[in-house]
């Protein structure tokens, strides 16, 4: 499961803003994504 800590947080938070704002919403999205598969798998297991 996909879990964000603190230090991922800071380092999103003080990337330089030249970072493109896509790749922050796509790594969401596939993290995201990433969580509901694996929610659904387990669902799908229990």
């Amino acid at each position: 499961m996909t879990i964000r800590s603190p230090q991922q947080i800071d380092r999103l938070a003080i990337s330089p803003p030249y970072v493109p704002r896509a790749a922050a919403v796509v790594w969401e999205w596939r993290s995201g994504s990433a969580f509901l598969t694996e929610r659904l798998m387990y669902e799908r297991r229990a």
